[in-house]
């Protein structure tokens, strides 16, 4: 009875670092696709496509990844949500609403839920 408890816990162990390490995976690989499609799909200056180009993917912890812009963080909610256009203190208009990320962020999440119960299944 003891052999098969410590036999039963050690495969439980090993089942488990397979599932973190196929999940790390899963993570870096939708990660870098939600990036290409971000570069994609970012607006861009007729002279320009620097805030395209700068989207990263970035190892968070041990298991996680995020997607941000490297070098142009500070327009990606003005881009994604719009904002008003002031002068001297004063509201002189509204800057239009480009929303890129959303649509990215929500594929991102089904393409990793897929990914991970394909991966779960083939185990």
């Amino acid at each position: 009875m003891q052999q098969l408890s410590s036999i039963i816990e050690r495969e439980l162990k090993l089942y488990t670092i397979e599932v973190k390490e196929a999940t790390r995976a899963a993570a870096l690989t939708v990660g870098k696709e939600i990036v290409e499609e971000l570069r994609q799909t970012s607006p861009r200056r007729k002279n320009g496509g620097r805030y395209a180009k700068s989207w990263k993917v970035k190892r968070c912890g041990r298991n996680g990844v995020v997607v941000h812009n490297a070098k142009h963080y500070r327009l990606t909610h003005l881009l994604e949500y719009g904002h008003d256009v002031k002068r001297g203190g004063r509201k002189i208009g509204e800057a239009k609403a480009y929303p890129h990320i959303k649509k990215a962020e929500e594929r991102g999440v089904q393409k990793f839920i897929d990914e991970v119960e394909k991966l779960l299944n083939s185990m």
